[in-house]
């Protein structure tokens, strides 16, 4: 084979190579909205010597990434805690995460976008058999900026069924006529956070 017929195909072989690189590189994209370190581990790993450049040539934004990501945690109804999480994991810069959550602010405090989500949240957790006490809890470490909409929530339903049936449960595992194991479930009950005068009324009975 001559040369120039050589230096022809090791050029097309080469073409070939970039074009398929730009494709993954698109594809990595439009499938998984990465930080800029995420992509550049993603190129390294297929043993591209040039990511730098042929992420540049791909037209990437990693401001845009972040902005698809919040928009995202926020139909999800995440909260301010959770979003920085997670977007941290993903490796976004700091302070980049810091700047798009502030600009983001208005939403993640707004009560409209995720009243009908923890409602729902609420109703789950009753269902199990939640006291409103875990149930305000939980919410609040998710969500520390609704503590007045959860009080309210969660005084607005008696515990007396979920606590009613938290005991019954017990009276088949316990001889309450015990001291010692009435102790044991007064316990059980207290920490799962019915109220101590709610409790020892069902116990008198």
């Amino acid at each position: 084979m001559c040369i120039q017929c050589i230096i022809y195909f090791l050029l097309r072989q080469s073409k070939i190579v970039n074009m398929n690189m730009n494709l993954r590189v698109i594809n990595y994209i439009s499938r998984y909205a990465p930080s800029y370190i995420r992509l550049s581990e993603y190129l390294v790993k297929k043993n591209c010597q040039n990511f730098a450049s042929l992420i540049e040539d791909s037209g990437y934004s990693e401001s845009l990434m972040c902005d698809m990501w919040i928009r995202s945690f926020l139909a999800m109804w995440k909260g301010k805690k959770e979003i920085l999480f997670k977007l941290s994991k993903k490796a976004f810069p700091k302070d980049m995460i810091l700047e798009k959550i502030e600009l983001s602010i208005d939403d993640i405090y707004n009560w409209d976008n995720y009243s009908a989500h923890i409602t729902h949240q609420i109703q789950s957790l009753r269902a199990r058999w939640k006291s409103n006490r875990v149930i305000f809890n939980l919410l609040t470490q998710k969500y520390p900026y609704f503590k007045e909409q959860f009080s309210s929530l969660c005084t607005d339903i008696s515990d007396q069924i979920n606590l009613e049936k938290e005991v019954q449960k017990y009276r088949n595992r316990y001889n309450i006529q015990d001291k010692k194991q009435q102790e044991k479930m007064l316990a059980s009950l207290l920490r799962k956070g019915f109220h101590y005068s709610d409790i020892k009324k069902f116990l008198i009975k």
